[in-house]
């Protein structure tokens, strides 16, 4: 059984010289703003070269994570890396400067990439800002009280995807409004989307579905 450190333990721990280098995972969650579904996941290692994990590659890339535990106030990690592809920049500008992405931080060792990770602490991002390529996160634990629940409502006559999306709505035709309705005159009937409705019109009428 993998020995559980906190993650602020492990990064002390690696800066002592060792036989076996200690790599942190980093793995960027970004969220539908509407739904809160994950859109899609950018993986980075902390190292000088890729890491391929259990068939999942992580770009390399250096980061720093420092934790700030002041008195009084809960600990928080800040992340700073620099990112010059403008991968995670491309995302925050466009999902609400990258306030709300999860930044999940696993811990592994170097001489078994595919085994339990020595930690893995969850996180979520409540300070964002980006200078030229360098980009600063300050993580605080994921606060429940703020996360929609359910995490989705369907209902009878009202669809819920982003116009558009290419995982939910599918849609890809010449209109360019939706109203979000089954039937309407702008609704997935006109779209010829019927397929890809969101909503549940076997709901009994007014019915809603929590999920």
């Amino acid at each position: 059984m993998a020995n559980k450190l906190s993650v602020a333990a492990i990064i002390e721990k690696n800066r002592i010289s060792s036989d076996v280098a200690y790599l942190a995972l980093l793995d960027i969650e970004v969220p539908d703003q509407t739904t809160g579904d994950i859109l899609e996941t950018l993986r980075y290692v902390n190292n000088t070269e890729d890491v391929v994990r259990n068939g999942l590659t992580y770009t390399a890339v250096q980061f720093s994570l420092e934790l700030n535990s002041a008195s009084g106030q809960t600990p928080q990690i800040n992340l700073g890396f620099f990112d010059y592809t403008q991968e995670v920049l491309s995302r925050m500008q466009n999902y609400a400067g990258g306030v709300g992405f999860n930044a999940n931080i696993s811990i592994i060792s170097s001489d078994n990439l595919d085994g339990e990770a020595e930690v893995t602490e969850y996180f979520e991002v409540i300070a964002a800002s980006a200078t030229n390529y360098q980009i600063s996160f300050t993580l605080g634990a994921e606060n429940a009280l703020t996360k929609q629940f359910p995490k989705r409502i369907q209902r009878r006559d009202f669809c819920p995807w982003v116009y558009k999306d290419a995982r939910t709505c599918r849609y890809s035709g010449n209109m360019t409004v939706c109203d979000h309705t089954l039937e309407g005159q702008l609704g997935c009937r006109a779209h010829q989307n019927v397929i890809n409705f969101g909503g549940l019109p076997n709901l009994v009428p007014g019915g809603t579905l929590f999920l």
